[in-house]
């Protein structure tokens, strides 16, 4: 019933029949309108039964938890700190840094403050010959806060200082490793970069021991338990994506987001994350299945261009035959460096980058660039049409569509900035990544659900952790890895879409349909069983999410064959 403004002198009870009348007539008016707004388009309706089949498995993923080795979690830290204490007796008794303390009296330790960074840079630039009539950091490309007129030294202005200073370092570098430095200038610079680079480790591990290991030994003393605990958001993001965050609950953290887990090597928390203490004792494996150039395979699909299409069913190496059309070789003459181009170029186009952006990447001309660009559009002419398609039909209605039917609405809407070149590309840019991210992430939505029914119906000993992105981690038996492999891999490389909930595909054709101004004539809708891209995977097991080996297999008549099994 609709709220009453003053529910303690109302009785529903003795209330006059017409006022009860009318109360329900407004009820069922307000409910009606809003099942109308709220109910899905049909084209979504099957992403809706999808997500409803994967609550359940990310609740229990949420209330499982990760398994953390404390023992191994304490070393970890103990000698993460003792590097952070070497660092920051390097930094204190740098020689450049002494001479800025005797300078000024009130700094007698180095400290990733502003304050101190920037007092640091304007002494450091009245000491040594840049050559220019700018201040050095104004040089390098530093912003200054607006407000304050002062250096901000955030990670992109602290990466531009580390890059120049090392380029102006590395020029004053002698020909023989021992013959003595022989200008004060040149041993200023040098000292002065040997303290931008500890000055950048010890933030970057500084952060690492704050926003990890600290906060989980804090967790886990103070709930006395090896667990962490995450939230999975399935409608977080607009493209589509599940987003992660480590669980809150009254203000407390009682866990940290496993998308952002850091891959620093000597400090590796991913090595903390195993399964269970008892697990570890029987010998469980953590498996990381990760579905490869996904995004690029959906791309295929989606453009249907007949270069792409065929690189990806030949199982070929798609940098590869990038690289030979732009640079028009024959594959076995491509360089590494050329082949590495043909990735950059492959997945700048994949997110909407330009020429510029191009340029920036490799370090060549906008005009080089450009070439590249065009070169690229001739070899794979249907990606740049399915793009065109997309924004017509973007400028209809002002939102793009997945293939499995999620819709994107911009929050812009395109007719109010299709005067403005540059926003109208980021909206553009937007719908087209929309479809691409939201489908690689639907797919592997569908084997979550199909994987979670298999490990139940065969009583698997192995229950599923967590989504990363385009990959799900696990904790299994080997034996049961071993036995269920073909099928888990089957799962993977051929999901089974319309178990999951997934039974029709909507594609942009080429040409429109008609020329009705209505959906229809826009969108193709086809049955799921016409996707024609195939997956692959890459898996990795160990002791745990960081200390893991790749499986090798190959497949042969419908079977997976391990080539190096885990020992």
């Amino acid at each position: 019933m609709l709220t009453v403004t003053n529910p303690e002198d109302i009785n529903w009870a003795t209330m006059p029949k017409e006022d009860l009348l009318l109360g329900n007539a407004l009820d069922s008016f307000v409910t009606l309108h809003l099942a109308h707004n709220l109910t899905l388009p049909k084209e979504s309706q099957q992403i809706n039964l999808l997500l409803s089949k994967c609550i359940p498995i990310f609740n229990e993923m949420e209330e499982g938890g990760l398994d953390v080795n404390t023992k191994l979690l304490t070393e970890i830290t103990d000698n993460l700190i003792k590097d952070i204490s070497v660092i920051q007796k390097s930094l204190d008794n740098n020689s450049v840094f002494k001479k800025f303390c005797a300078f000024d009296s009130s700094v007698t330790e180095f400290k990733l403050s502003s304050k101190l960074l920037n007092g640091f840079f304007k002494w450091f630039d009245n000491q040594v010959e840049t050559g220019q009539s700018e201040d050095l950091l104004d040089f390098i490309g530093v912003n200054r806060s607006p407000k304050t007129n002062q250096y901000s030294f955030n990670e992109v202005n602290l990466l531009k200082i580390e890059s120049e200073f090392a380029r102006l370092a590395n020029k004053l570098k002698k020909p023989y490793p021992n013959q003595i430095i022989q200008t004060k200038e040149e041993e200023k610079w040098l000292s002065a970069n040997r303290l931008i680079q500890d000055l950048m480790k010890l933030r970057r591990m500084k952060k690492l021991h704050d926003s990890y290991f600290a906060t989980a030994t804090a967790i886990i003393e103070r709930e006395k338990s090896s667990k962490l605990y995450c939230n999975y958001n399935l409608t977080g993001t607009v493209t589509g994506r599940i987003s992660c965050e480590g669980m809150s609950y009254n203000r407390k953290k009682y866990g940290v987001s496993m998308h952002t887990l850091p891959r620093n090597t000597d400090f590796n928390f991913r090595d903390v994350i195993t399964p269970s203490e008892k697990e570890r004792e029987d010998g469980w494996l953590f498996v990381t299945v990760d579905y490869s150039t996904m995004e690029l395979r959906v791309m295929a699909q989606a453009c249907q261009d007949p270069a792409f299409k065929t690189a990806f069913q030949n199982g070929d190496d798609l940098h590869l035959l990038t690289a030979a059309k732009i640079f028009n070789k024959r594959e076995e003459d491509v360089t590494k460096e050329e082949r590495q181009t043909g990735k950059m170029v492959n997945f700048l186009t994949l997110y909407g980058g330009g020429p510029k952006r191009l340029a920036e990447e490799l370090q060549i001309s906008i005009l080089k660039a450009k070439t590249i660009i065009k070169d690229y559009n001739k070899a794979f002419p249907n990606i740049d049409r399915f793009k065109k398609k997309v924004i017509k039909y973007l400028t209809t209605f002002d939102q793009s569509l997945s293939l499995f039917g999620r819709v994107r609405r911009l929050k812009d809407t395109y007719s109010t900035v299709s005067k403005d070149k540059m926003e109208r590309f980021r909206v553009e840019r937007q719908a087209v990544n929309a479809i691409i991210q939201s489908t690689a992430s639907d797919i592997l939505l569908a084997t979550l659900v199909n994987l979670d029914f298999y490990f139940k119906e065969k009583n698997i000993r192995g229950r599923l952790v967590a989504t990363v992105h385009d990959s799900i981690e696990l904790v299994i038996h080997p034996s049961d890895l071993f036995t269920h492999f073909q099928e888990i891999m089957e799962l993977f490389h051929k999901p089974d879409l319309q178990k999951a909930g997934i039974s029709t595909l909507y594609s942009y054709p080429l040409q429109p349909l008609t020329r009705e101004n209505q959906q229809g004539s826009y969108l193709k809708e086809s049955p799921i069983s016409e996707w024609e891209i195939p997956f692959k995977v890459d898996i990795e097991v160990g002791p745990s999410f960081g200390s893991n080996i790749g499986i090798d297999f190959e497949e042969s008549n419908g079977k997976y064959l391990i080539t190096n099994p885990y020992e």
